[in-house]
């Protein structure tokens, strides 16, 4: 893969990418200034159609209180005060009363008289003289007397009819009042109604603006959804382009490097060829063979006379081993050796760390080589393809980027690492610095709070957990940011605490795994990657070994956690939400293989 070709294509979408932030910045500004000038109308406006309600009101209320005083005077002079205890209205309706009542008894009178005049003129003279000549007399009298109570009926209804008339009378006054009242206030109500309905479409115009207003606004955040997305791809074709240059430049350097071993030892061996140096390189090839040995798991350390003995494989891994200082050049030359030319059982017994770093790393190299082997039969490599060798360059480039680089894709808090992925001997041992610091075997350790927040978290892993996992390395910076949010711990001191803890981790893995003699370089920070503090924040990067890296970060990440929990009123968080107990100590499946 030519590098040049690589630089190009990263050039040129960096390019591109500039070019449609610039569009966007520019349709974002567009959007924010219509949307200003949107409101901005709006606003004076309202102010206008509120002082134009009140002065309709005001006059709305001048016509409807003269109207009301009109209106009242007349039902005065019309003698239908309602304040008037016996006015025209109250007297006819007391009048029409009586009179209703007084023809009511009147005509049950009449009906009565009625009844026994009908009842005397029923006797027959045949069948009763007596009773007849009785009747006959006496039925004059009882016509005269319902003759009486006729007239005083007639002359009763006359008098309720005229209080009835009189009521209707005065009411048909006063609604011709009133219908002359609302003549004479028309053309103000017509001016009133007028100015409301204007009120009404300014009102509709403001609420029209509103909408467009609203309208630009999701359309503007549909087009930011949109281009995040495409951001979001660029970035992933960005990672890719990058991590492509970086694995390139990281095999120049692995061929650089190997070209410069060869050249060591090339001149070692025309050093040897001198008669003059002969005994001292002998000495100091013996001495160093001694090492290698010993490195190699062997119980009786090798010389140059004695390692002619061996075939002449082992004879060379050997020498090569003594003159580098290094199992092999590269990851999967130096398991090689360690399988052809080691006795890996006695390195386990007298070097653990190392032995276990040595079968958890064959382990993690098969799974780059089943990869590659995938990649192979899927076409996107040539079948021609080195499957151990690219497996290897793979293999070394993450490890090696993980701890050292801010754009790699998997950091050292990757959940990748974690005991149930790809074993990385970067990675700090937490437990074992925790268990080393209690049994008193790393004094520098005492009193460390981010230590402390270590066996916090240990409390909540499996029984077969042997270290933190990546989402615990993110909540061990949290907590730390929590407690500085909090005022319960100083700035500083977490700094201090946290650097120290991952430089004595990081001297920790090189003893115990001895992986620069495996071709792997040395470790020079920690990088971890963070998620946001809040829920619009951005994620975080750091280097846990460099303390202005940790310093700048941790009060950036103080900052914005007090700031989320105080003014944007969402709530601080480490990851969306907030620091809390539930978040530190999630409880967890636990993993297989340990680290």
């Amino acid at each position: 893969m030519d590098i040049n070709n690589l630089l190009a294509q990263f050039t040129g979408a960096s390019q591109q990418q500039m070019g449609q932030v610039d569009q966007q910045l520019q349709r974002m500004e567009s959007d924010t200034q219509r949307i200003t000038n949107l409101l901005t109308t709006n606003e004076q406006e309202a102010a206008q159609v509120i002082q134009a309600a009140a002065q309709t009101a005001g006059q709305e209320a001048q016509v409807v209180y003269r109207t009301a005083k009109a209106k009242e005077a007349y039902t005065a002079v019309a003698g239908m005060n309602p304040e008037d205890a016996n006015n025209q209205f109250v007297q006819s309706v007391a009048a029409y009363d009586e009179a209703e009542r007084t023809r009511t008894t009147l005509e049950q009178q009449r009906a009565g008289l009625m009844r026994q005049a009908e009842g005397m003129a029923g006797v027959n003279l045949l069948d009763n003289p007596v009773e007849y000549l009785f009747a006959q007399l006496a039925l004059p009298t009882v016509a005269a007397k319902h003759n009486s109570i006729l007239n005083q009926e007639t002359e009763v209804i006359a008098r309720r009819d005229a209080a009835s008339r009189n009521i209707a009378a005065r009411a048909e006054m006063i609604r011709q009042k009133d219908s002359l009242i609302a003549v004479n206030s028309a053309d103000t109500m017509l001016g009133i109604n007028k100015a409301k309905a204007e009120n009404a479409t300014r009102a509709a115009n403001i609420e029209l603006r509103q909408a467009t207003a609203d309208n630009i606004s999701k359309i503007g955040a549909r087009s930011l959804d949109m281009y995040r997305l495409g951001n979001d791809k660029f970035q992933i074709q960005s990672d890719l382009l990058n991590k492509g240059i970086q694995l390139e430049q990281w095999k120049l350097q692995r061929e650089a490097a190997a070209a410069a071993a060869a050249d060591r030892r090339e001149a070692a061996s025309l050093r040897l060829k001198d008669a003059k140096q002969k005994d001292e390189m002998e000495a100091v090839l013996n001495e160093r063979l001694a090492a290698a040995s010993y490195a190699l798991g062997y119980k009786e350390p090798f010389t140059v006379l004695s390692i002619k003995l061996l075939d002449k494989a082992k004879q060379d891994n050997l020498v090569s081993v003594a003159m580098s200082g290094q199992f092999g050049e590269n990851l999967p030359e130096a398991l090689k050796t360690v399988r052809n030319s080691g006795q890996l059982g006695a390195i386990v017994q007298t070097n653990p760390g190392m032995g276990k770093g040595i079968e958890y790393m064959a382990n993690g190299l098969r799974s780059y080589a089943d990869v590659v082997t995938r990649e192979i039969g899927a076409g996107r490599l040539p079948k021609n393809t080195d499957v151990a060798k690219e497996a290897g360059v793979a293999y070394e480039f993450e490890l090696a980027s993980s701890m050292g680089q801010y754009t790699a894709p998997n950091s050292l808090s990757s959940s990748k690492w974690d005991g149930n992925g790809v074993f990385n001997p970067y990675k700090p041992q937490y437990l074992v610095l925790a268990d080393q610091q209690a049994g008193g075997k790393l004094p520098e350790l005492d009193g460390n709070v981010a230590l402390a927040t270590v066996n916090t978290l240990r409390q909540q892993l499996g029984p077969t957990d042997n270290n933190l996992r990546g989402k615990d390395m993110q909540n061990l910076v949290g907590s730390l940011v929590a407690q500085v949010a909090s005022g319960k711990l100083p700035l500083d001191v977490a700094t201090r605490d946290l650097v120290r803890l991952h430089q004595v981790a990081a001297a920790k893995n090189l003893q115990m795994f001895n992986y620069t003699q495996l071709g792997l370089p040395q470790q020079t920070s920690t990088i971890v990657s963070l998620p946001p503090v809040t829920t619009f924040g951005n994620p975080y990067k750091m280097d846990l070994m460099n303390p202005a890296d940790v310093k700048l970060n941790l009060a950036k990440m103080v900052r914005e956690q007090r700031v989320g929990a105080v003014g944007l009123g969402v709530g601080s968080s480490f990851g969306g939400r907030g620091v809390t107990a539930s978040d530190l100590f999630t409880p967890r499946p636990t993993a297989t293989p340990p680290q």
